[in-house]
């Protein structure tokens, strides 16, 4: 992989796949273009093999993506779950918050310390999580819900800030389908940044 590459190893065995085909249906070094777009601005050849580029790859991870339909499948029902699990913790988060007039938000970042910070990861609620997340608001100025989205899912974080901060998460589910769908879209951002920048 090239040390100039804004991708990680995963992403690297998509490129080296889709270059195979780039580069003898376009003639074009796909690795050169995504690295090097500078090398392509004006190259009209490249211009005019962009659209198809974009295509290539889209039809790449689109094969990819149908081939795992059992994990796929796996993926949505542990997904739902994990929304599950947060749509309870975060209702007592918030009927505790409430009770000791402590602040909750929703922010769109928070910029983390994490050496003042300790994560606590959970699989799922249960009864003995509710003194527990008691005492975390007890001992917080605020509390943020730093929850991800992942299509129509949530998986649920919470940063409570005090002196020491905490973080409580629900364990997130683990995919080869996440991999594909992360690379799919670096891979889409880097061919329309390439395609803006070489007009």
């Amino acid at each position: 992989m090239p040390e100039d590459a804004p991708w990680d190893d995963q992403v690297e065995a998509y490129v080296s796949e889709i270059d195979d085909v780039v580069s003898k249906q376009y003639d074009i070094d796909f690795r050169e273009l995504l690295t090097n777009p500078q090398k392509f601005i004006g190259n009209q050849k490249a211009i005019d093999a962009m659209p198809g580029i974009k295509s290539e790859v889209k039809s790449y991870f689109d094969n990819l993506l149908k081939s795992m339909d059992e994990e796929s499948k796996k993926l949505a029902s542990e997904m739902e779950a994990a929304t599950v699990q947060y749509d309870k913790i975060n209702e007592i988060i918030q009927i505790k918050v409430a009770a000791m007039k402590i602040p909750y938000i929703k922010p769109l970042y928070v910029n983390r310390n994490v050496s003042n910070e300790e994560t606590i990861l959970i699989e799922s609620y249960d009864e003995s999580l509710d003194p527990f997340i008691g005492k975390m608001v007890n001992i917080s100025n605020y509390v943020a819900d730093v929850s991800a989205s992942y299509k129509d899912y949530i998986l649920g974080s919470w940063i409570f800030s005090g002196p020491k901060n905490y973080l409580l998460a629900i364990n997130q589910p683990t995919s080869p389908v996440l991999t594909i769908e992360t690379g799919a879209n670096t891979l889409n951002a880097l061919v329309d940044a390439v395609d803006n920048a070489i007009q």
